[in-house]
């Protein structure tokens, strides 16, 4: 037996989680995430980028885009971390699910917008988490 305190405060204060017991969650669920992204986000022009996946990327996707191919979607992903507290940090576009520029700094921007996320716990403890949401421009 071990206690949640000493087990986030010894075990795992220093960790940032994937996979949670329960969900990280924006204030209100996924349609007020959905609303608050379209209140802020402003237009950008849809031009993408030239695609190039020989781009050294140190991003936790890499493994998984091995052998993706570009999508015709136009969104951006945005990487961050929820800390346990809820407060949101480390805010950066993952390069293979990006646009150009101005739709990445754009997406960003509301991104850093965001309030404070409810965060995902494991046995009941809040942890730190890394998550990302898909922000599409229309």
């Amino acid at each position: 037996d071990i206690s949640a305190d000493k087990l986030y405060n010894e075990i795992w204060k220093d960790e940032t989680f994937l996979i949670t017991d329960e969900f990280l969650e924006f204030p209100g669920g996924g349609d007020s995430l959905t609303a608050f992204i379209k209140k802020h986000l402003r237009a950008c022009t849809l031009q993408k980028k030239e695609w190039a996946k020989e781009q050294k990327d140190d991003s936790l996707y890499v493994g998984l885009n091995n052998d993706f191919e570009q999508s015709e979607t136009n969104s951006v992903w945005v990487n961050f971390d929820v800390s346990k507290t809820g407060k949101l940090s480390n805010f950066s576009v993952n390069s293979y699910f990006s646009l150009n520029e101005e739709c990445n700094n754009e997406a960003l921007r509301v991104a850093k917008l965001m309030p404070d996320w409810k965060p995902g716990t494991i046995k009941g403890i809040p942890v730190n988490t890394t998550h990302f949401i898909e922000i599409e421009f229309n």
